[in-house]
């Protein structure tokens, strides 16, 4: 089954937990790299974290993100300002 948002599965801002802080900066940095690697400017990124080996793997880019959330929203403000 694929999970997206029409059958129930939902962007989380602040409930995402990680076994270790190592493998939260793992997954931003390996987010960060794909952005990169496209050559983009910014970018939503999916990434899955391995239970056994806690590594990051990044699922997609999605270079036209869908902006529903507010925090997402004001992020993505503040990153234009500073800009």
């Amino acid at each position: 089954m694929i999970r997206n948002h029409n059958n129930g599965w939902a962007f989380v801002e602040n409930s995402v937990s990680f076994p270790s802080a190592e493998s939260k900066e793992e997954v931003c940095r390996e987010a960060i790299a794909a952005v990169d690697c496209c050559g983009l400017d910014f970018g939503a990124v999916d990434v899955v974290l391995g239970k056994e080996d806690e590594k990051a793997y990044v699922l997609e880019v999605n270079t036209a993100p869908g902006l529903e959330s507010t925090a997402l929203i004001e992020a993505y403000k503040r990153a234009f300002r500073n800009e």
